[in-house]
């Protein structure tokens, strides 16, 4: 059995982005799921469909990213594996086409799990990631500013579950400001039951723990859904606003927002595919 969620954020979505990010969601997923068919594991799956969002200016992630208050890229991205407890996470990182693929590459090649600022872009370049010319990352500044933070969570042919989220963070932020996106049990999380991937204002994200608390309540409740609503409850108590995707090993998916909006796209291992913008 194989399953796929991905979510291109949550938001006030401007109705004439709704096709683009429900296209942008469905071409990522549908990429994913290939992989999946095709006997790819579940983080070959995830970084593919983060890899294909980095990569459409309207995703406020790699080439859509928004520009910090000095003009800058500060992007953040985490790679969860569920079946091993571990990730990789890279958190204002600079000049790199795909901060996915960095994150998947602090996991399997060093011995820590987040680098930071320029230190982890000065490992991207000495893996091998080319400099991304600064004149493609500032496309990002003409997309909608209600894009948000991407993610998605994987199921494979061996029952592993991974989850991945990418982002170029808040709009005018801080330069050097983190939010959730690269903090393990906040904006991703997995383990060999269920997967979550989360998205919104990070502060708000990281004060609940969300993507931690919704997979914990999806071990208990069979329903992903009913395990996403819990989240999103839990960002209602502080008046936060943010959504979250959801996949449990057997293959069912949830997901819930409290904003105007959230893309999604998902194939679950019934093989119903559905995709929308407005819940």
């Amino acid at each position: 059995m194989i399953a796929i969620i991905i979510h291109g954020g949550a938001g006030k979505w401007p109705e004439d982005k709704y096709a683009h990010a429900k296209a942008g969601c469905e071409a990522a997923r549908d990429a994913a799921y290939r992989l999946l068919r095709d006997g790819a594991s579940a983080l070959d799956a995830v970084e593919e469909a983060l890899r294909l969002l980095e990569d459409d200016p309207l995703f406020n992630a790699g080439t859509g990213s928004h520009p910090n208050a000095a003009g800058e890229i500060e992007m953040d991205a985490i790679l969860v594996d569920g079946a091993a407890r571990r990730f990789g996470a890279v958190a204002a990182i600079q000049k790199v086409q795909h901060p996915i693929s960095v994150a998947r590459r602090v996991m399997e090649a060093t011995p820590h799990c987040l680098l930071a600022g320029s230190g982890a872009t000065r490992f991207a370049r000495e893996q091998g990631f080319p400099e991304y010319a600064e004149e493609l990352l500032r496309a990002g500044e003409t997309a909608s500013p209600a894009q948000d933070t991407v993610g998605a969570v994987a199921l494979d042919t061996q029952g592993r579950i991974a989850a991945g989220t990418s982002t170029g963070g808040t709009a005018n932020k801080l330069p050097g400001r983190v939010g959730d996106s690269p903090i393990f049990g906040c904006g991703a999380y997995a383990n060999g039951l269920a997967g979550a991937s989360a998205t919104g204002v990070g502060e708000d994200l990281m004060r609940v723990m969300m993507a931690r608390s919704v997979v914990d309540a999806a071990c208990v409740d069979p329903d992903p859904c009913r395990a996403a609503r819990c989240g999103v409850r839990l960002l209602d108590e502080i008046h936060g606003a943010g959504g979250v995707i959801c996949l449990r090993r057997e293959g069912s998916v949830g997901f819930a927002c409290n904003t105007p909006a959230m893309a999604v796209a998902f194939i679950d291992g019934q093989g119903t595919r559905a995709s929308f913008v407005k819940l």
